[in-house]
């Protein structure tokens, strides 16, 4: 298990927390950005952003054709970690020292979401 999925509150659930982590690996396709503050949903076009994980190396490359401003991250190589958001998500994506908010992935679909803070809620598929 990555050291970064183990920072606080380690319990039975670890092989979960894992397993889960472990789908993260590879590339996602950002398909859109939710903002609840102000009740906006912003759609990407198809395959312009897309963020490809590695695991090993805890980097994430973030590739974008876009100039769209609801962009989160520029183009180009990133260190990112797994933590935990105490009593608010077992994993939390922290991306340059960023917390970018809780992670679930549920088959094909990575959610981002800081909405507990009315954060962005970002969209990915595979």
């Amino acid at each position: 298990m990555s050291s970064s999925l183990c920072l606080t509150n380690c319990s039975d659930d670890d092989s979960k927390n894992a397993e889960s982590a472990s789908t993260l690996n590879g590339k996602w396709k950002l398909v859109s950005i939710t903002a609840p503050m102000v009740s906006e949903t912003h759609t990407i076009k198809n395959g312009s952003v897309s963020w490809q994980f590695d695991e090993s190396q805890n980097r994430v490359k973030v590739i974008s054709t876009s100039d769209d401003d609801w962009n989160p991250l520029e183009s180009g190589n990133h260190k990112y970690s797994i933590n935990t958001v105490e009593s608010i998500c077992d994993e939390s994506l922290n991306v340059g020292g960023i917390n970018y908010g809780c992670i679930s992935i549920d088959n094909d679909t990575l959610t981002i979401s800081k909405a507990y803070v009315d954060g962005n809620i970002y969209i990915f598929t595979k």
